[in-house]
């Protein structure tokens, strides 16, 4: 059984990924930062939410020692310099946080969802720090797989689907743009959930490379 720690769970793309491991045969401890009654209603046999501070590597660095897997999801497009919400903060040092609590970690396995660096549809900033994250993670001693979707979409999230439905119109398979086309969310997290159970076939996935 693989065990996994998952930083990011009670997002878009987490709560996907969560739905996509409920019946695999995974162990999941999922990190967050306040556990509400939503999240623990979605609690199962396969998924155990743990209420720790990211950035308090003491509040959660024991269950690394059984654990195969960790999973970054943690992430803004927006910054919010008010409420202090930096792409440094949230991007950056969420992840060196991670990677840096893993430093003597063998034999694991640490999945970043990133983004498509190939785009002028996302603030220019965002992507840079989204690149230099990826860039210390790589120089880490342990094994770093990295995902690059673009726009993702889904049910749950109906106002996305109907932007990405007229993106998606407009877009010729043939062009460029084809590329950076958006990506269906339960697609990124069926590639991370097969990534978990039968290993990586590449080091960074591309948007063609999900399924």
């Amino acid at each position: 059984m693989k065990q996994i720690l998952l930083f990011g769970g009670s997002g878009f793309l987490g709560q996907s990924l969560l739905e996509q491991l409920a019946s695999q045969d995974v162990k999941v401890y999922a990190v967050t930062r306040k556990l509400t009654d939503d999240l623990l209603q979605k609690k199962t046999k396969s998924i155990e939410w743990i209420e720790a501070d990211l950035y308090q590597p003491s509040e959660w660095s024991y269950l690394l020692e059984d654990i195969d897997v960790v999973i970054d999801l943690v992430g803004i497009v927006r910054e919010d310099l008010e409420k202090g919400l930096t792409y440094q903060h949230v991007i950056f040092d969420a992840a060196k946080t991670i990677a840096d609590a893993m430093e003597d970690s063998k034999g694991k396995t640490f999945i970043y969802v990133s983004t498509n660096l190939n785009t002028d549809h996302t603030p220019e900033k965002y992507r840079q720090t989204k690149k230099e994250t990826e860039d210390y993670l790589l120089n880490k001693a342990f094994s770093t797989v990295i995902l690059r979707p673009g726009f993702m979409y889904g049910s749950s999230r109906p106002e996305k689907v109907a932007l990405a439905e007229k993106i998606l119109a407009n877009l010729e398979q043939d062009s460029p743009a084809w590329a950076g086309r958006p990506i269906l969310v339960d697609d990124v997290a069926k590639t991370i959930g097969t990534i978990i159970l039968d290993g990586p076939e590449r080091q960074i996935y591309e948007l063609e490379h999900m399924h």
